[in-house]
């Protein structure tokens, strides 16, 4: 699980995202980070990927990795994280 800082005006303190919720590339409605791939390590079926953003590290499972992305290592990406997969906690850690 990613966690993050929540937005403000969010009514949250943190928001967190599973890694095979996260996406590369537009997609429409969600919040879309800069990342730069800091690892991509293949795990037989899937991928996982360490990716740099602004909000801090973010890991990604993609469960059928092209061999574009095994080879993406170093490369910048557009992030999104799907706003109906994102999970919203407040300070007390519960679930809003």
């Amino acid at each position: 699980m990613n966690f993050f800082p929540a937005s403000p005006g969010l009514g949250a303190a943190e928001m967190a995202i599973r890694p095979e919720d996260v996406r590369l590339g537009d997609v429409p409605g969600a919040i879309a980070l800069a990342g730069i791939v800091r690892k991509c390590t293949f795990l037989g079926r899937e991928a996982q990927l360490l990716i740099e953003t602004p909000l801090g590290p973010l890991l990604m499972r993609d469960a059928d990795p092209t061999p574009e992305l095994l080879a993406s290592s170093g490369q910048e990406m557009r992030v999104c994280l799907p706003r109906d997969r994102i999970a919203l906690f407040d300070a007390s850690g519960k679930r809003v």
